[in-house]
Order: structure tokens, then sequence, then C-alpha cells
């Protein structure tokens, strides 16, 4: 199934990925890597040129050549990501430098440098929820907890970053002995969240994603929308950094899907390219295939 448009996707990444200008995860090279190891899998091959994107990366930030702290978290997510999907193995040691660099502070200007950053979530959370080691969950727990207290004093903060701190602690939850602590911080961000979609007007594929991981839990003040199932939910790239608990829907209308890839392959515009669009659309439909055991 989705044979065709899987590899009408690959098709139009690979010609036009070199116009990206970016590494980052969102819109950069770090998020076609992610869909070119997916589809090497799914084809039973290897990708060089995912594997040279990789190296690459992984060389400038042994060298200190990471623009910011969120784009240390979003490459040590990637490769762990990458690692559990048995896609790449790593030397171990590895994360020793990134473990280390996680434990440092999660001060107020790596906090806006988040908010800034293109993924604009909280990518140390992110990263930090890879592991299920007691340490590392409580560390994202006391980060959380000063990162509330920031958005109290702070007005602008965007849905899909509130919405990321809703992921952590749902992974921090896991762990029974941090449930009670995990909840408690739940029950304030939650009330942060109400408000802020109370006063402005929400995009429906973050709301998508907060009713997902809130499941049967998910409050009456949460809008209801009518999902549009490629644009809201298949090119959504918080559905791929989610993807343990984010339970995809039935897959699109194979006529919807056929004008969406009509219509990016008229134009190719280059913010469609990477995870937040076309990127997400191939690894989603690559993952609801038959064939795809991973």
């Amino acid at each position: 199934m989705y044979k065709k448009q899987i590899q009408q996707i690959y098709n139009i990444i690979s010609v036009n990925c070199q116009r990206l200008k970016s590494m980052d995860l969102l819109n950069g090279d770090l998020g076609i890597c992610l869909f070119f190891y997916n589809y090497a899998y799914y084809q039973g091959e290897t990708s060089d040129y995912a594997d040279d994107i990789l190296t690459k990366m992984i060389k400038l930030y042994q060298k200190s050549y990471m623009p910011n702290s969120s784009g240390v978290y979003e490459l040590g997510w990637s490769i762990k990501y990458l690692d559990e999907h048995n896609y790449v193995k790593n030397d171990p040691s590895i994360w020793d430098i990134f473990n280390s660099f996680s434990m440092s502070d999660y001060s107020v200007a790596k906090i806006e440098k988040d908010l800034n950053s293109p993924l604009s979530i909280f990518t140390k959370g992110l990263y930090l929820c890879k592991s299920s080691s007691p340490q590392m969950i409580e560390k994202t727990l006391s980060d959380i907890k000063n990162v509330l207290n920031y958005i109290n004093e702070t007005r602008n903060i965007p849905l899909r970053f509130l919405v990321s701190l809703c992921y952590c602690l749902q992974k921090c939850m896991d762990k029974k002995e941090y449930i009670c602590q995990s909840l408690q911080l739940e029950e304030k961000l939650l009330g942060i969240i109400e408000k802020k979609i109370r006063t402005d007007s929400p995009l429906s594929k973050d709301v998508y994603i907060l009713y997902r991981l809130l499941n049967c839990e998910a409050p009456k003040w949460l809008p209801i929308y009518e999902y549009n199932v490629i644009n809201d939910i298949y090119t959504n790239w918080q559905t791929v950094l989610y993807e343990d608990l984010i339970s995809l829907p039935d897959s699109p209308d194979m006529e919807q899907l056929e004008e969406y890839l009509s219509d990016i392959n008229l134009h190719v515009p280059v913010d469609k390219l990477g995870l937040d669009g076309l990127c997400s659309l191939g690894i989603n439909l690559i993952r609801k295939s038959p064939q795809f055991v991973c």
C-alpha cells in the first residue's frame, strides 16, 4: 500500500534536498536524514546520503560547532531515534557527552533559545525522555518545574512548546514512583494550556497532538476540530517526535494523498521538504505499510 506515493515522496526529496540551508530537525538536513533512514530500511537497503549527513553533524557537534543548545538536543534525540529503530549503531561513549551536557542547568537563556528555535519545543526534555534512568527522569521533572515557573511570568509561549512539556510528563509517568510528581506538574501545565487555548486560536495540528497525548482524559475545554488527515496528522512533525505515544489513524484517502503530492510537486516549497511536511508524510506512510517491521 502507498508504494507509489512513498517512491514519489523519495524522488521529490532527493531532487530538492540540496536546496535546504539549515541543519535543524524541522526544516533542515536532520529531518531529511530521518526520512532517508526510514526509506532505506523500508527498501532493505542502506543510505550513504543519510550516513554522510549524520557523520557530518556528529563531527560538528564534537567540534562544538552546533549553533545552540536546542541543536545539540535535536541531534542527540535523532541519534537515539535511529539507534532505537536499529538504523544505526553508535559507539556507546557518544552518550556520555550528550548526557553530561543534558545535566546542566536549563537556564532562562536556554529556555528562550528553545522558544526561538524553528522547532520551538522543550528539546532538552525530548532528549532526556529517551532514557528511563531515575537521574534523567528527575532532571526532566526539575527542568519542567523551572519552565512552568518561567512561563507564569511570560506571555507568548507557543502551544507546541506546552504540548512538548505534556509529552515529557507523560513519559515520566512510565515509572510509578514519578506519577504523583508528574501529575502535579501536569495539572499546573494544563491550567496554562487552558488559558492559552481560551484566549488564542490554536493550530488544529497542535490541538490534535495534545488530544492524542491526553487520550480519554482530554478536558472539556479542549476544542473539537474536524481534522485534515494529511495536513493535521500525516505531515505533522509531532507525530514523528512523539510516535511512541501517538497512534496514527487510518491511512489517508488515496485521492486526497495524490492531490497533495501533485500540488507539492508543482512548486516544491522548500519549507515543506523537511520534517514539517514531506519527510513526516513519508515516514508515517512507511511505518503504516504492512511490509514494514521494525
